[in-house]
């Protein structure tokens, strides 16, 4: 027997073919080439890897695959496909005289939205008149009164 697999099976095979009183089965320990004998290894209740159907996939050792894939669709997939829809819709609704914020903390009025170039402006101070332009995705949000 080889030491590796004396040492891994050495607690579930019996001491002795005669130590019938052995923790699980006392069978034989190995065969003329040194390996241990795959009868007696499954009659241990130790699974081999060969063991089952031939050339078959258990699709069973799939599954806790497909649940952590299921799970990273609903916690990650979803939420921001949610959130690409809501900002979508929040930059098709702009208009003039919309008051909002820009990802850089930046608050204005809009006064000019062209979606065909992807960018408004923005009047950022009311005794002047300052205006910038910004592009459409660096919109964060809509101040509304209610906000």
């Amino acid at each position: 027997m080889t030491p590796l697999i004396s040492t891994l099976y050495a607690p579930f095979l019996a001491a002795s073919p005669n130590d019938a009183g052995g923790p699980f089965l006392a069978a034989s320990l190995a065969d003329a080439g040194g390996t241990l004998l795959a009868a007696s290894l499954a009659d241990v209740g130790l699974p081999l890897l060969a063991e089952g159907e031939a050339g078959g996939v258990n699709l069973l050792s799939f599954l806790p695959l497909v649940a952590m894939a299921m799970l990273a669709y609903f916690l990650f997939v979803l939420p921001q496909k949610a959130k690409d829809k809501n900002f979508q819709d929040m930059i098709k609704g702009l208009k003039e005289n919309d008051r909002v914020v820009t990802t850089g903390g930046l608050h204005g009025v809009v006064t000019n939205v062209q979606r065909d170039a992807g960018r408004l402006t923005l009047r950022i101070d009311e005794s002047n008149g300052t205006k910038i332009r910004v592009a459409l995705w660096a919109i964060d949000s809509v101040v509304t009164d209610d906000k």
